[in-house]
């Protein structure tokens, strides 16, 4: 065997072993930040910073997202709805997070620190007449795992 072919073995021996540990790295991993979530329709809240009732646009109605997130190994975690940028189907439609999820008394903003946990309120304004939707999870976050677990109570 020649020295090139040492060094071809070599490197790819290297790069066998590279991957192996990653992929054993990522195997069992528990998630840094854990969530759950429930929501419910809604004709309005009051608002926290005015105390007004906030009502949804004529023909509307609210959906409020309710979100418990556990932060496990993150160094800190956003509540802010830009982080959680999670969107409503319904009706052939999708529907981004309503600017109304800052007035809401619950809304994110905050960061949760490693080993705390922190419930916050997303609010969506879609048709009034909707029977059925469905919640799309998204996150924006970087390298942080998410991982829902229904055993958290929100």
């Amino acid at each position: 065997m020649n020295r090139k072919s040492t060094y071809v073995l070599l490197g790819a021996a290297v790069l066998c072993a590279f991957l192996l540990i990653l992929a054993v790295g990522s195997m069992n991993h528990d998630p840094d930040v854990r969530y759950n979530y429930t929501s419910e329709k809604s004709t309005g809240f009051v608002s926290a910073s005015t105390g007004n009732y906030i009502e949804p646009s004529s023909g509307n109605m609210f959906i409020i997202v309710y979100i418990r997130a556990c932060n496990d190994h993150a160094d800190s975690v956003s509540t802010g709805p830009l982080t959680w940028a999670w969107k409503i189907q319904a009706n052939g439609q999708e529907y981004s997070t309503s600017l109304y999820t800052y007035s809401h008394p619950l809304h994110g903003g905050a960061d949760i620190m490693r080993g705390y946990s922190a419930k916050f309120a997303l609010v969506f304004e879609i048709p009034a007449n909707t029977a059925t939707y469905a919640i799309k999870e998204q996150y924006q976050w970087g390298f942080e795992s998410v991982e829902r677990d229904t055993s958290i109570v929100v």
